[in-house]
């Protein structure tokens, strides 16, 4: 049976200016789709978020919130049902690719996602040395990963050790992508990552505009 009705919006987009203009959707088990501008119910209440479009034009999966686990023995993570059941195989593919990076995290993508955001420069033999490095770090860090029939990947021993995550960890959505973090580390740098939102605000504004006269403030410790 379907839910209320909600209120949802959609972005319409006219030369610089951006008018936001409502319509009624109806809530389901699934991403209600209003435009870009998405709703869906779960176990943290009405989610609100612009959810990605992917190059083919569809919309992707919208991670939030924050979900405490910890890895196994086998070194196997289990991902939150919520999450499960918002995956589309068509839309999102079969896999997750987890991609080691610094500050101690690894960013999971799903993996249509993480192949859309793949392609570095001109395909050629003979590449700038920096963007070779640069192919080289980071896909040959990166892993493929497939769950098994309980919802749980397994992260591969060595890029839990280039991190340096324990067992004990967190799972946190930052919108395209998710992230496996320290546990005990984000919740000691939470309050620290709300206060220094509003300058990390402005700094990205100010790229946004290309003011290179203004000096850019590097967040607190443990906002990586």
């Amino acid at each position: 049976m379907a839910m209320p009705m909600v209120r949802a919006g959609r972005v319409l987009r006219g030369g610089s200016a951006c008018a936001l203009a409502h319509r009624s959707c109806t809530e389901g088990s699934g991403w209600v789709s209003c435009g870009v501008i998405c709703c869906r119910m779960g176990q943290h209440g009405l989610w609100w978020g612009h959810r990605s479009v992917d190059n083919s034009g569809d919309p992707c999966v919208l991670f939030l919130g924050q979900y405490e686990h910890s890895f196994d023995d086998k070194g196997r993570i289990a991902i939150p049902k919520a999450i499960r059941d918002a995956w589309d195989v068509e839309r999102d593919g079969q896999a997750w690719c987890a991609v080691p990076w610094v500050g101690g995290v690894i960013r999971l993508y799903t993996e249509k996602g993480f192949q859309a955001r793949a392609g570095i420069g001109q395909p050629t033999l003979t590449p700038d040395p920096v963007e070779a490095e640069l192919r080289a770090t980071l896909f040959g860090l990166s892993s493929r990963i497939e769950p098994d029939a309980a919802g749980r990947i397994r992260v591969p021993e060595e890029m839990r050790r280039l991190t340096g995550l324990g067992s004990e960890v967190v799972l946190v959505g930052a919108g395209d992508w998710l992230e496996i973090r320290d546990r005990a580390q984000w919740s000691q740098s939470k309050r620290k990552r709300l206060e220094a939102l509003p300058e990390v605000m402005a700094q990205l504004e100010r790229r946004r505009r290309g003011d290179r006269g203004a000096q850019d403030v590097t967040p607190s410790d443990g906002c990586a």
